[in-house]
């Protein structure tokens, strides 16, 4: 999917590296499977599963993990649209967990805010991001993980910085070659993905 700027980065790629598969469980019966990523936003907090984006997945929708069997309650289901163009679906969800603790909290609440760096409050649709900081971020996460891979891991996410950078462009299939060490290291995928995709996002 062409997104512009000689990017042709599609979520096809994440997909075909670090995609999960899901049951779809509509009014208490499975009506499909889907394949999507795990990702989230910063501002504000929000996990989502990033689907291809003529997913069957719908509000109100339950996504099983094949896997783990673990249950996500989809919130909100909507397109996303980067560069002009549809890129994927995402699927705000919630745990388990979470949704018992949002059943428990009080129908009103008083948050004080002071500081909120990084943040998006209002209805502001923008926010000025640091890509370096994102890097240096995920250089920081690379050495806190005990595994075997940290060499290649780094030229991974080196690779990311020359992309944002602009120092390469983002030809489909660039990131192939690292498709097996995301494979044997899922906890970096999450954060990787959500880089690119906030990235792409503010191109």
């Amino acid at each position: 999917m062409p997104l512009g700027s000689g990017i042709s980065l599609d979520i096809g790629e994440f997909m075909r590296m670090a995609g999960e598969r899901f049951s779809v469980i509509r009014n208490d019966e499975v009506v499909g499977d889907v394949q999507g990523i795990r990702n989230s936003e910063k501002s504000p907090k929000r996990n989502y599963i990033g689907l291809y984006p003529n997913a069957d997945v719908q509000d109100g929708d339950i996504l099983r993990s094949e896997v783990s069997q673990e249950l996500l309650y989809v919130e909100e289901a909507s397109p996303d649209v980067v560069g002009g163009q549809l890129f994927q679906r995402k699927a705000y969800y919630l745990t388990e967990r979470e949704r018992k603790q949002e059943f428990k909290m009080p129908s009103s609440a008083t948050f004080n805010i002071h500081n909120s760096p990084g943040s998006i409050i209002g209805n502001q649709q923008t926010a000025t991001l640091n890509y370096n900081t994102s890097v240096q971020d995920l250089m920081t996460l690379i050495d806190q993980h005990e595994t075997l891979d940290k060499e290649e891991l780094r030229q991974l996410v080196e690779q990311l910085q020359a992309i944002i950078e602009g120092a390469e462009q983002a030809k489909g299939g660039i990131l192939a070659r690292f498709a097996d060490v995301m494979q044997k290291n899922t906890w970096i995928t999450a954060p990787l993905g959500s880089a690119i995709v906030t990235w792409l996002a503010h191109r």
